[in-house]
């Protein structure tokens, strides 16, 4: 048991893992939480957060349970996830067909457009067609709009499989030639501004602002194997091809490759009613932390910026930011000791993936 020291007003946690090389390791994480002012400054929130013990689901206990808020116990992210929790609303809470929401952060962008309620539906003797999109005031950023969902096929035609793999939650996703063509159905509401759905036969990439459940393919593609090989072998440790690409829980395009520093611009726009877009600045804090060896070695480390969560589900807007750092186990580590730095400490930050199985270039 590693006792945690904490010399900033935030929670922190230190907990042990193995990596896929079988090393024992030490995370050490702390989070921080601030309000977002119409003003585009940031408030340090009141009552601060305390760690996420688990990922929590908006469904649980559904099949393909859709993840909403990500766990603090991650031993190691080799880059910073970018999520957005919420709604789109309306430009000035004007009804609506469909407008345009898009986020930016330092070298992350996502542009997207969504849409009221629509349909596909087939035309007699004609193709398949979405229906004009409903006029609405909001649309939930939540992955059951986007491209995906089961295959709308009879059971006679197993070759398709169950669900898409890249979003298993989506509406469902029509066959030209092979889905009944009785009914009409639920078609995407949220899609890439550079990827418009006009048939079924579109290659649609479905593409959100929310976090991905790690039994998505976009993730799940990086757990590595589980075979019998795996059973005999390495059991019950990680499988040695585990890459902790696994841990980030962002879709792919809000995934900072390297770390945000801290003190970039979020320019968020479509989520509002009141503005068209929502400028600030994330709070330029740096955090290190100190381990302290059986043998009295000490080691320090500057923490990595490695989760942005931005929460529009409330009428306060709410900024979640979390940093880690992951140490070699060694000969034991007795204390370890959360500290705030200077900003303009933070970097360089050497080489935080030796203690987590992965060199900076894998």
């Amino acid at each position: 048991m590693v006792k945690l020291r904490t010399h900033t007003p935030f929670s922190g946690a230190a907990f042990q893992k193995y990596n896929a090389r079988q090393e024992l390791t030490v995370t050490v994480t702390t989070v921080a939480a601030f309000h977002v002012q119409t003003d585009g400054s940031l408030q340090k929130a009141a009552s601060q957060p305390e760690m996420r013990l688990s990922d929590v689901y908006a469904d649980p206990g559904q099949p393909n349970a859709r993840l909403l808020e990500v766990s603090d116990f991650v031993p190691f992210r080799p880059a910073t996830d970018v999520v957005v929790l919420g709604d789109a609303r309306s430009p000035r809470g004007a009804p609506s067909a469909q407008w345009p929401v898009s986020l930016t952060i330092g070298p992350l962008s996502e542009n997207l457009v969504v849409h009221g309620p629509r349909y596909w539906q087939k035309q007699e003797n004609g193709p398949w067609q979405i229906t004009p999109a409903q006029e609405v005031t909001s649309v939930p950023l939540d992955w059951r709009l986007s491209a995906g969902g089961p295959y709308l096929v009879p059971e006679e035609a197993p070759e398709y499989g169950d669900v898409n793999i890249w979003n298993p939650v989506g509406p469902g996703v029509i066959v030209p030639g092979t889905t009944s063509q009785k009914y009409r159905y639920p078609a995407p509401q949220i899609v890439g501004a550079d990827a418009p759905v006009t048939t079924p036969d579109d290659a649609v990439i479905p593409r959100n602002l929310g976090p991905v459940a790690p039994v998505w393919r976009s993730r799940e593609q990086h757990a590595g194997s589980y075979d019998q090989t795996w059973l005999e072998t390495q059991h019950p440790f990680l499988p040695p091809d585990f890459n902790p690409t696994f841990y980030n829980a962002a879709p792919p395009a809000l995934q900072a490759h390297p770390f945000l520093r801290g003190d970039e611009t979020v320019t968020l726009s479509g989520v509002d009613h009141d503005a068209d877009k929502i400028s600030f600045s994330l709070p330029s804090l740096a955090f290190g932390a100190v381990v302290t060896h059986d043998n009295g070695l000490t080691v320090r480390q500057p923490m990595n910026l490695d989760f942005v969560e931005l929460d529009w589900r409330q009428e306060t807007r709410a900024l979640r930011l979390c940093w880690r750092s992951a140490f070699p186990w060694r000969d034991g580590i007795a204390t370890a000791d959360i500290g705030e730095l200077l900003f303009e400490t933070l970097f360089p930050t050497g080489d935080p993936q030796n203690a987590a199985g992965q060199n900076a270039a894998g």
